[in-house]
């Protein structure tokens, strides 16, 4: 039986990987530039660091690689605090498992200021009993430390707990340490998605059908 959930945040909570896709772009069209087609697959794969000083090298930008990483950071936290919205349908999952008494707590590896903003503003972070980072644990997703300290807030075992992730490495991590797994569709992991939903329990397409979840859970 249910008697727990941790959500991700981006792509699960909240509809945020365009706005990272477009981040170049966005960064880019703020300087005045306009941005050569194919951008955001060139700097998918680049750490903040590594896309800044590769965007001061081929636009020749006048800046150092840390200014350029400050002032992307400030793009997303303005889509944060302002534009970003929720996953569809996510608040009628959140009330849902509210109103059956299941305690909830979030584990992200973004930025923890970036998601309460956003979170508060939508009105959704009052579902939640706290939040966990990875910088926070000390250890990303592909290791299961985030989940099993989320368990402990939770006061639960993994075998009571559902995970709801998007990230195929993620959402095995959290498999393999005994979690129950809720994989949610998101535009960044469509390539993906055979292996997500082979990874799950359960393959969320969509927010839409709270019941169906409810019974697979055991609520």
């Amino acid at each position: 039986m249910m008697k727990g959930a941790i959500f991700d945040v981006d792509g699960v909570l909240l509809d945020s990987m365009e706005e990272w896709d477009r981040l170049g772009e966005t960064y880019l069209a703020g300087l005045g530039i306009r941005a050569e087609k194919g951008l955001a697959d060139t700097l998918a794969a680049m750490s903040m660091e590594e896309g800044a000083a590769w965007l001061i090298g081929h636009y020749g930008l006048s800046k150092t690689v840390e200014q350029a990483v400050e002032e992307m950071a400030g793009v997303m936290r303005e889509a944060y605090a302002c534009r970003i919205p929720e996953k569809n349908g996510v608040e009628n999952y959140l009330r849902g498992l509210a109103e059956a008494g299941i305690l909830m707590v979030i584990a992200t590896s973004g930025d923890r200021d970036n998601a309460r903003m956003a979170l508060e503003r939508l009105g959704l972070w009052k579902y939640f009993r706290g939040m966990l980072t990875c910088t926070q644990v000390g250890a990303g997703k592909s290791q299961p430390d985030i989940f099993l300290a989320a368990a402990k807030i939770l006061e639960g075992v993994p075998e009571e707990i559902w995970v709801f992730e998007d990230a195929p490495h993620a959402a095995a991590t959290a498999r393999a340490a005994g979690f129950h797994v809720a994989a949610v569709k998101d535009g960044q992991n469509a390539r993906q998605e055979a292996q997500l939903a082979q990874t799950a329990d359960i393959y969320l397409k969509d927010y839409g059908d709270f019941e169906m979840f409810r019974k697979k859970a055991g609520i």
